[in-house]
């Protein structure tokens, strides 16, 4: 469990305060990378691309070799990946900046935004190294999931396919959970094939394994708990009694579930 408890840790770095996405950018652009934060992020969505943002206040030594640290590794991922440079000072970007704290953090700084919109890692420029490594994009599953937790909601994560056992039944109290009106509008189903190979390493980190016979569900919290997994048939009452369980071990009661409690919110 305590590998499941450490899900998405290495992604959900916005959920400590690095994670930012929106509007105007000015600083000099790859040849290929399209002008403005706006124009990028639709390019980015578009091309299933991920987009490397540099956040700076002044084109100072250590932004400019940041940028280029960036350069190098947007081409690393080749058509994976594109970069953007955004002015916290830039006017367009005052929602921005104040959506997610900019006005407060370290300048520069580069994170790193999926096709779907989820923030799936960031750097402060001494931090900015790892950069080397290049990583490769996590699986389309994972950032669903991220960015459902991002948006402080709960995922039901459904593991199962033409193979699997107890489907039907395992997904009777998924939707039977979803549709209770304390979680209904904060609480996403995600549907993913076990067998695929491009989940394998988010399921490793679930210690899940990709030839699992038996349909598998997961829940999740935010901002970064695998709160349960459930093997084969369960019910709604199990898996509100794991939330309210969760909940009430941070110092949450049971009618703090929900969209205006300290659950999802």
């Amino acid at each position: 469990m305590k590998a499941s408890m450490a899900i998405v840790r290495t992604w959900v770095l916005c959920m400590v305060g690095v994670a930012w996405a929106s509007d105007t950018a000015t600083a000099p652009q790859s040849a290929t990378a399209p002008v403005g934060l706006s124009a990028a992020l639709q390019s980015a969505a578009q091309n299933q691309r991920h987009l490397y943002c540099v956040v700076y206040e002044q084109q100072d030594e250590t932004t400019v070799k940041l940028q280029e640290l960036v350069k190098t590794t947007v081409q690393d991922l080749s058509t994976q990946a594109q970069w953007v440079g955004v002015d916290r000072k830039a006017a367009d970007n005052k929602a921005f900046v104040q959506k997610y704290g900019l006005d407060r953090a370290p300048m520069p700084l580069v994170f790193v935004i999926a096709p779907n919109g989820a923030v799936t890692g960031g750097f402060l420029a001494q931090q900015a190294t790892r950069l080397r490594r290049a990583p490769s994009p996590e699986s389309c599953v994972a950032e669903v999931c991220l960015l459902a937790l991002q948006e402080r909601r709960l995922v039901l994560l459904c593991l199962q396919n033409g193979s699997t056992q107890q489907n039907e039944a395992a997904m009777k109290a998924v939707h039977e959970f979803a549709a209770d009106a304390r979680f209904a509008q904060a609480t996403q189903i995600v549907l993913a094939d076990p067998a695929s190979q491009a989940e394998r390493k988010f399921l490793a980190q679930l210690n899940i394994g990709s030839d699992t016979k038996v349909a598998t569900t997961v829940l999740l919290a935010p901002p970064n708990a695998a709160l349960g997994v459930f093997t084969g048939a369960t019910t709604k009452d199990v898996l509100v009694n794991t939330l309210i369980k969760a909940l009430s071990s941070s110092g949450c009661g049971p009618s703090g579930c929900g969209p205006s409690g300290c659950g999802p919110q």
